[in-house]
């Protein structure tokens, strides 16, 4: 796994993460393949209680179809958090 982010302002982190896991019987996935996630992103505190992350995911299953109902090996997922601290 890599997880890296690099500031780009000074409440603003640009974010690389990829994932390489094989799951040899299905025990975690439901399929026995192997997998790689690859997404980018970007995490924002407007001010002290208020985080933005937006991140768009690409996912590949290798050996078998695992996405969408054992239909497909890709899978695009656009996603974001808002979080508040309290």
């Amino acid at each position: 796994m890599n997880y890296t982010m690099f500031r780009i302002a000074p409440a603003t982190f640009f974010t690389v993460r990829n994932e390489f896991y094989d799951d040899i019987v299905g025990s975690r996935t439901g399929h026995a393949t192997k997998y790689s996630e690859h997404s980018i992103g970007a995490t924002w505190w407007p001010d002290k209680i208020i985080t933005l992350r937006p991140e768009l995911r690409f996912d590949h299953s290798y050996d078998t179809a695992a996405f969408d109902n054992g239909g497909r090996r890709n899978q695009l997922c656009g996603s974001m958090d808002f979080i508040i601290h309290y």
